[in-house]
């Protein structure tokens, strides 16, 4: 008898393991993506929750009333943190195909679509400075909404360059609809600022705003996007240190710039450092 009730004991307490192994292998299923996703909704939620109580104490005393603006506040920063960790964030663009160009007209239509922007380690920096300062000019009535180029994420696919999206997320190599902005003086920091005024509108419950004026450009190879990008920012706004030798890895493709920048990125040192440490001698 007191080995039956041992066995009984040990199928149950195996079954009860059985179980928490299964509930924990459905929670490992859920991908960061869907944990991310997650989140957003339950900040969500949260938010309406605080305004729902706000609300309903408009006309309650100051520090009842106060009280629930604060709490409200709290749960609107909540759920833009929560919009700044999901993994590849879509931006609405419209984007100008050029159907015809002769001597005497240039014609394009415009299409709009929801596509995924990525940068790379060759992408210009943009400060936060720059960052906020462009939220207030993109909605700007003086705003010049220049052309803003972007390519086809393939030509860094294929030479294994890591991609990030505006969340700061690793890119998976061969995800479609994928564009990396070819940087410019006047645009570089666009998509950004851009995309930081689009999560406060959801926040905000706002309107999101369309990116405008988009073409898409090809380049046959890595070299030729360095060129390219060399050339239209030669009288604007310079690289930094970093970016110049990354431009230059990618325009020249020789293997001692390529060298150069990549430790510079590893050591976070001065461009101008590494390349002394090289010239004395030492190797990188």
């Amino acid at each position: 008898m007191t080995e039956l009730t041992n066995v009984t004991e040990e199928r149950v307490k195996n079954e009860v393991e059985s179980s928490n192994q299964n509930n924990n292998m459905e929670e490992a299923r859920m991908t960061s993506a869907e944990v991310k996703m997650q989140a957003v909704e339950e900040a969500r939620q949260n938010l309406m929750k605080a305004k729902s109580v706000l609300e309903a104490n408009m006309d309650a005393e100051a520090n009842i009333k106060k009280s629930a603006q604060v709490n409200v506040g709290k749960a609107e920063t909540a759920y833009l943190e929560a919009l700044k960790k999901v993994e590849l964030p879509t931006t609405k663009i419209e984007v100008w195909n050029e159907v015809t160009n002769t001597a005497e007209q240039v014609i394009f239509t415009k299409e709009q679509k929801e596509i995924i922007i990525a940068t790379s380690v060759y992408s210009m920096a943009v400060s936060k400075v720059n960052l906020e300062c462009g939220k207030d000019l993109i909605t700007n009535e003086h705003f010049d909404k220049v052309p803003l180029y972007i390519t086809e994420a393939a030509l860094f696919y294929n030479a294994d360059i890591e991609l990030k999206d505006l969340n700061g997320n690793i890119v998976p190599k061969g995800t479609p609809n994928v564009y990396v902005p070819v940087d410019k003086a006047n645009g570089y920091w666009q998509w950004a600022s851009y995309h930081e005024h689009n999560l406060n509108a959801i926040v905000k419950d706002d309107t999101k705003l369309t990116i405008e004026n988009v073409r898409i450009k090809k380049f046959d190879s890595l070299q030729e996007f360095g060129k390219y990008r060399g050339v239209n920012n030669v009288l604007s706004r310079g690289f930094n240190g970093l970016e110049k030798a990354g431009n230059a890895a990618l325009a020249t493709q020789q293997e001692f710039f390529n060298r150069v920048f990549q430790k510079a990125l590893e050591l976070k040192a001065n461009i101008s450092v590494v390349t002394k440490y090289y010239n004395f001698g030492k190797t990188l």
